[in-house]
């Protein structure tokens, strides 16, 4: 990429990896405070004869081998960083407006915070690690940041802890306690692990652990007054370009490992594998899955993870076999999203006595009983039905209704007197019969509250009209004539007292049970059942 001005930090680092060990014969180096990291040799770090033949390229790099890391690092330039840090602030002195990293790349770490950078080892060379950071002046507290490398085999490294051989001293990761570390005032830390320590070993895992940082006056700024720092690290014999072991969704699992390396699975990764959860396995991952335990197989139209419930009646579509509408909680659906079928009332054990011969001329009384297995209320009553005409049609010239009928022991029953309630026109050589009716209460939306009928079959005559034989003719033409206008006036009437007390029943229900239909209770005989 594009160059940049190095910080101080980085600059140590890297004269620090341009050493050679100061050794003689066979002896080891160590790192001492007489010959300090050895003697330079910018040789070590960079070919410069292969540098050289690749002047003019894009993207120079001084080595394949070498990788670096700069908190300070800016494509700022100068003049831009210092108007941001002095704009809008009352004082023009730098000193009096501390910097809070803006513009670098960070991070800047305060006591307690740690950085870490997975790499992959080149493997034929011994691996050399770098940190730095700037110290700050008398009287100021040291700072004291450490330096842990941890490899894939279980091993780890602490920086300035080195063997005799002066190859960095390795521990078991698992026994390692860095916050049980002895405190530094080096503000160069070094690591260093032999090629043969790096065999079989496919990731380091460089970490830089700020385990104390001095409180400073100007709290989340960089510099001597502030609590944060930035630092510099430099390794050599790394691949530097890989990405296998970096974590590019920040979701802890190294890229290498990662089954979904850019999407980061928040909590729902149970298994590790770097993509979020299927838990039921219904396509829909568990952070997007409102019910991450249930499959709803095809009953998910809207991909929310859940088992639609298509008519809102709280059964799933996946076992609901009947359309709920409305929906109701007074009248709630069985497990399969059903109500309880309602069964229809039974009119039965009907009985007509006070006939004689087929002629009702004196008291009429009729019977019957009403089933319902549901056990529902309802209205029930009875009328007597005349064919005038001669056709299949008949209507009603005397009606018994709810609040006429008679209830003894589960038997309701209605009456009539002959001749007091006859009408007023001639039924002379009319059919008659009686027809019961009876309707559900039932107030649920899936209720049947179809009104039931049952005519009988039992056909009988009444006589309330006498022709006096020593009238004349005519006045006795005249009878059949006022029959006639009678008749309609009586039609009328029972129409209308029938209408009204049909309305005070059904008002009378839709009191108790608002917003039922309870239809009307008189039909065409041809829709009639027979006794």
């Amino acid at each position: 990429g594009y160059g940049f001005a190095p910080s101080g930090s980085l600059i140590r680092s890297l004269l620090a990896l341009a050493t050679v060990d100061v050794v003689e014969g066979d002896d080891y180096f160590t790192r001492n405070n007489d010959s300090g990291w050895g003697a330079l040799s910018l040789t070590g770090l960079i070919d410069f004869q292969e540098f050289e033949t690749r002047l003019g390229q894009d993207n120079l790099t001084p080595g394949e081998n070498l990788w670096i890391h700069d908190s300070f690092r800016s494509e700022l330039n100068m003049s831009d960083w210092l108007s941001n840090r002095l704009k809008g602030e009352a004082s023009q002195n730098i000193g009096d407006n501390p910097w809070n990293g803006f513009g670098a790349e960070g991070p800047f770490l305060q006591t307690g915070d740690v950085w870490e950078k997975r790499l992959v080892p080149e493997g034929n060379e011994d691996l050399e690690i770098i940190m730095s950071f700037p110290a700050k002046p008398e009287p100021f507290i040291v700072d004291d940041l450490q330096l842990v490398v941890k490899m894939s085999n279980g091993y780890s490294a602490v920086g300035g802890i080195y063997d005799y051989d002066g190859y960095s001293s390795l521990t078991s990761t698992l026994e390692l306690d860095v916050d049980g570390l002895i405190n530094s005032n080096e503000t160069s830390i070094g690591v260093k692990i032999s090629q043969l320590d790096l065999v079989g070993v496919e990731w380091i895992e460089v970490a830089v652990h700020a385990n104390y940082i001095a409180p400073g006056n100007s709290p989340g700024t960089v510099g001597v007054d502030g609590n944060r720092l930035g630092f510099a690290v430099a390794v050599k014999g790394v691949v530097r370009d890989s990405i296998n072991w970096e974590d590019s969704d920040g979701d802890g699992i190294a890229n290498a490992e990662d089954l979904c390396p850019n999407e980061h699975p928040q909590q729902y990764d149970i298994d590790l594998d770097g993509c979020s959860d299927d838990s039921d396995s219904d396509g829909i991952d568990d952070q997007y899955d409102l019910c991450p335990m249930i499959n709803p197989g095809s009953y998910d139209s809207n991909l929310d993870g859940c088992t639609d419930d298509s008519d809102k009646d709280g059964i799933g579509d996946d076992v609901d076999v009947c359309v709920t509408e409305p929906v109701n909680d007074l009248f709630p659906v069985n497990s399969t999203g059903c109500r309880p079928l309602d069964n229809l009332v039974l009119i039965s054990n009907v009985s007509i006595d006070g006939l004689s011969d087929d002629v009702w001329n004196d008291l009429l009384n009729v019977s019957w009983e009403i089933n319902d297995l549901d056990f529902d209320p309802y209205l029930t009553g009875s009328r007597i039905m005349i064919n005038q005409t001669g056709s299949q049609s008949y209507f009603p010239i005397l009606s018994c209704l709810a609040q006429d009928v008679a209830l003894i022991n589960g038997v309701h029953s209605c009456s009539w007197q002959a001749p007091d309630d006859f009408p007023v026109f001639s039924i002379v050589g009319m059919n008659l019969h009686v027809q019961i009716f009876a309707q559900s209460l039932n107030a649920s939306p899936n209720a049947n509250v179809d009104i039931q009928y049952l005519d009988s079959e039992i056909y009988f005559s009444a006589n309330n009209w006498i022709i006096d034989e020593g009238s004349d003719d005519e006045a006795a033409a005249a009878n059949p004539v006022r029959a006639m206008g009678w008749g309609i006036i009586t039609i009328l009437g029972v129409a209308l007292i029938a209408k009204r007390l049909w309305d005070s029943m059904k008002d009378d229900v839709d009191s108790e049970q608002e917003g039922h239909n309870v239809g009307g209770p008189f039909v065409n005989y041809d829709n009639n059942r027979k006794l």
